[in-house]
């Protein structure tokens, strides 16, 4: 057993504040001095400005749709009570842009978020939390957008943070502007619940690396599909995730198909048998370079199918040919039966240690990042919540930890 010894703690939150930003309150048949309409108050707003809204006094909706051009934050009057919506919402983007909604419940069907304008240098930040949206998000080039702890249809985008999410499906692009940073994918529930998709998560993206970890991915064909990765110093990462798929044949919970970028795949389950009644479909596929270019450590896989791509069992890769044990359960991500094979069976190495500090346990609830830090998704009884936080996976005696931390306050 190792001990760890921290002798200092540097703690970094991250924060934003207008000192003169103005409180601007939109209230269905209020007093002088607010807004009958959401629209009406952005467009009385000033850079920074809050927009505090009340839910309207017939229980209804706001029914408009917004068009956001200002840096503006967008939150509740009322604790752990959500604003409702009905309309779509048009990001404007603009050097320097950051627009924040907090606690919004847009159960339109074509409530979709979008964006218009040119692409900037320094993209538009776009931070969504708390938040149910029955429509589409669609961000790509252009924007830095922070999904948290929100419920949402497909989800598109090219750079950014979606972390802790329950999604029907998602696609990461390539953004215009391409650099060295890290698009993070953690912790979300993708394509299990009620819709189920064609492809769970889609990766096409050669401008950032990936670090997809503690991802519950379901899809009718493939649960992930990688067209394309990115290709530099770096590596994109796969780790401690559950994919799976339902097809009977020729699908695959993951499919490697990029013909450049290197990718780890770690302490993870690929189930290539979703329904037991249905055996056919493989743990996983390759194609173009994707093969050479993926290196599988410490996964549970199953395939049933022909022309399936094996791992290396030298690796700590677990071939399961028992049914009952890819036999998954989409909201918790764990076997439906008691098999508990997967437990302390992932990488030995510290980095992946667990919350308890025992070995890795392969799927979604091993190491860091594990599923119980997001779980439940949309939480209505806590004022804040943080949502994510950086630290490094081991700190050694004599060093100082930086954290970074990100959450929101209703």
């Amino acid at each position: 057993m190792r001990t760890t010894r921290l002798l200092s703690l540097i703690c970094l939150i991250l924060s934003s504040a207008n000192l003169f930003a103005a409180d601007r309150i939109v209230q269905h048949n209020g007093p002088a001095g607010t807004y009958g309409s959401i629209s009406a108050a952005i467009t009385a707003a000033a850079d920074g400005d809050n927009i505090v809204i009340n839910n309207r006094t017939d229980a209804l909706p706001w029914t408009e749709n917004l068009t956001i051009n200002k840096t503006l934050t967008f939150v509740s009057a009322v604790d752990n009570v959500q604003w409702l919506l009905d309309g779509t919402i048009s990001i404007v983007t603009a050097e320097g842009r950051v627009i924040t909604i907090v606690g919004m419940k847009n159960m339109a069907p074509l409530g979709h978020i979008t964006k218009t304008g040119a692409v900037p240098v320094n993209r538009t930040k776009l931070n969504i939390t708390y938040s149910e949206i029955v429509g589409n998000i669609t961000m790509v080039s252009g924007v830095d957008l922070f999904l948290g702890s929100s419920k949402a249809g497909i989800v598109t985008f090219s750079y950014g943070k979606i972390i802790g999410n329950e999604l029907n499906s998602a696609v990461c692009n390539t953004d215009a502007n391409a650099s060295e940073d890290v698009t993070l994918i953690i912790g979300n529930r993708v394509g299990t619940v009620g819709y189920v998709p064609t492809n769970g998560f889609e990766i096409n993206t050669t401008s950032h690396y990936l670090n997809f970890s503690n991802n519950l991915v379901h899809g009718s064909y493939y649960g992930v599909l990688i067209t394309a990765l990115k290709s530099g110093a770096s590596t994109s990462a796969i780790t401690n995730c559950v994919l799976t798929t339902s097809a009977t044949s020729g699908g695959c919970a993951l499919y490697i198909g990029q013909s450049s970028g290197n990718l780890n795949v770690d302490n993870s389950m690929l189930c290539g048998n979703f329904v037991q009644s249905n055996p056919g479909a493989c743990g996983v596929r390759q194609a173009n370079n994707g093969g050479t270019l993926t290196n599988f450590t410490y996964n549970l896989y199953y395939s049933a199918g022909t022309g399936c791509f094996s791992l290396n069992s030298v690796q700590g890769n677990i071939f399961t040919g028992d049914v009952e044990r890819d036999n998954i359960n989409t909201l918790t991500g764990l076997p439906i039966n008691s098999w508990t094979g997967y437990v302390n069976a992932g990488s030995p190495m510290n980095t992946f240690l667990d919350l308890d500090l025992t070995r890795n346990d392969i799927g979604v609830y091993g190491g860091s990042y594990s599923f119980n830090n997001f779980m439940p998704f949309m939480n209505n009884t806590e004022s804040s919540r943080v949502i994510y936080v950086n630290t490094p996976r081991i700190v050694n005696q004599g060093t100082t930890m930086s954290v970074q931390a990100i959450g929101y306050d209703k």
